[in-house]
């Protein structure tokens, strides 16, 4: 079983104002996309959820991956 995100590293860098802002906006952009009423593809069973769960996926994979390496960098604070 994979480890899960550590939630508190997670939040230490969104509220970290030195951070790259990039993964932050990725974050916020998938979370739009995923409550905003028009999709790229249309919400019908199992196929339109496919690309919601991806965009998902996309952004939580990317936020963790660069937590880590903050995490990593700021070990000795």
């Amino acid at each position: 079983m994979k480890k899960l995100p550590d939630l508190n590293t997670i939040y230490r860098y969104l509220a970290d104002k030195e951070t790259d802002w990039k993964p932050k906006a990725l974050t916020g952009l998938a979370l739009l996309y995923v409550l905003w009423p028009v999709d790229l593809v249309p919400d019908i069973p199992v196929f339109g959820w496919l690309d919601d769960a991806g965009m998902i996926f996309l952004a939580g994979w990317y936020l963790n991956h660069k937590a880590k390496k903050y995490k990593s960098k700021h070990r000795d604070e």
